[in-house]
């Protein structure tokens, strides 16, 4: 038997499905012609996984992606364990400017009006740098999901994350 308050939830998830996840499980817009041609799609609200060995580029991926759909309207949530907010800010802002990670970087420390100016671009986006178990993990996501409704795009980047 399920406990009453994982009902409750479960319910209530379900409910808020119906009317507020139309457009859950259609298509992202396209970022990159290849993944079009290869009929690779990332999906609304969908679970997809991005995986190569260590120093292949996934985390890099992941953020042009998200940079690109926020650029596309979209909303989302960037969780990550190993990360900190200087890096991933700084590879976001280069991503956005075309200039150098360390640049960006540097100039974030300097509390440039620039590239300060430049991440608000992605202001659709939260990022959570301190979700260290799947509870916290799941904390994050239903606040994301209660504040601004259906999440069209989620990252969990190297989470070691303990289920059992």
């Amino acid at each position: 038997m399920l406990p009453r308050l994982f009902l409750r939830r479960l319910m209530q998830t379900l409910g808020k499905a119906v009317v507020r996840n139309e457009h859950a499980g259609q298509p992202l817009p396209t970022v990159y012609k290849a993944f079009e041609a290869a009929k690779i799609n990332f999906r609304r609200s969908a679970t997809s996984m991005i995986a190569g060995w260590p120093g292949s580029f996934k985390t890099c991926l992941a953020l042009n992606l998200m940079v690109e759909w926020a650029k596309a309207g979209l909303c989302g949530i960037y969780i990550s364990a190993d990360d900190d907010a200087i890096g991933v800010a700084g590879r976001v802002g280069a991503i956005l400017s075309g200039y150098p990670v360390e640049a960006v970087e540097e100039g974030l420390r300097d509390k440039s009006a620039y590239y300060v100016s430049t991440l608000k671009q992605v202001s659709s986006l939260r990022f959570v740098f301190s979700a260290t178990d799947i509870d916290e993990v799941d904390r994050h996501m239903t606040w994301q999901h209660l504040e601004v409704g259906l999440n069209h795009q989620q990252i969990i980047s190297n989470q070691q994350v303990n289920i059992g």
